[in-house]
């Protein structure tokens, strides 16, 4: 301890940095939620959930087939390939929404969280009624023919389900430590979620399924994609630290959506090229 003019003067104790700043964002060091480390037990879990999804997939192929034998075999490969693709996606998807709400409300691990924390924590309840919903249409499929009334269903449920989805992003574009992209992002997906969740409930009583599919495609994915690669691009320049949840939230919905152009160019091309039916 120095004394100047016979007064004490200690310098003042170091103190902890309320904010990292990356790039031009102020991101709360103390507050941000880290989930466990990726480990042997998730990769694990990985195969054990893409095989299982695989199964099902041949399950419900088996039991289309004995409704609808138009399809050709190409065609049905070609599908299958795609399928097989994205369920070993899908089940990265599973593992990490595992493991986020278990770390999250079993253990209580404080902090807010990271864009991608709030995407894994949506896409993986996503995935859970998208394949519920998938084996209830196809195994309804074997006991009565898809009239008005059972797409009348699929659609409620599926825009029930899109406006349910919309949700937790109103909270993450409130709670978000983090300004600019990544909240344009979370604003983005509540109007996508609105809008998608607003068409399939109107088409359970006008169908018009071209409109629907531009809303799905040109409307919703092509600018959410758009915004995504700008907002993860940025961060792998500006080298902002993220966890391996936050990437496979980041990275799944891009992914999906690449899925789905290659479904619709094959089906198209099979189409045309006389491929689709025997």
């Amino acid at each position: 301890m120095e004394e100047t003019a016979g007064l004490p003067t200690d310098p003042l104790p170091p103190q902890e940095p309320l904010y990292v700043l990356a790039g031009s964002e102020g991101i709360k060091n103390r507050e941000i939620y880290s989930p466990p480390r990726l480990g042997i037990i998730h990769l694990l879990g990985w195969v054990t959930f893409a095989a299982i999804l695989m199964k099902l997939i041949v399950a419900m192929e088996m039991l289309r087939t004995t409704t609808d034998r138009s399809q050709s075999e190409t065609f049905k490969l070609a599908e299958q390939i795609l399928s097989y693709s994205k369920s070993i996606l899908m089940a990265a998807v599973l593992v990490g929404g595992i493991v986020f709400y278990y770390d999250r409300f079993r253990r209580k691990s404080p902090g807010t969280l990271q864009p991608g924390h709030w995407l894994i924590a949506v896409s993986s309840v996503s995935v859970v009624c998208n394949l519920l919903l998938w084996s209830g249409i196809n195994i309804l499929q074997v006991f009565e023919s898809r009239g008005m009334f059972s797409t009348q269903l699929y659609l409620s449920i599926y825009g029930l389900m899109y406006l349910g989805m919309a949700i937790p992003f109103i909270f993450a574009a409130k709670t978000l430590a983090e300004r600019g992209r990544w909240r344009w992002v979370m604003i983005y997906l509540i109007l996508a979620y609105f809008s998608q969740g607003a068409f399939y409930l109107l088409g359970t009583f006008f169908f018009f399924s071209n409109l629907m599919r531009f809303v799905n495609v040109q409307c919703c994915g092509y600018p959410l994609m758009l915004l995504l690669l700008i907002a993860t691009i940025t961060d792998l320049v500006r080298r902002i630290s993220r966890d391996w949840l936050h990437w496979l939230g980041a990275v799944f919905p891009m992914a999906t959506f690449v899925f789905s152009i290659l479904w619709h160019v094959l089906y198209n091309y099979l189409r045309q090229s006389d491929l689709f039916t025997r």
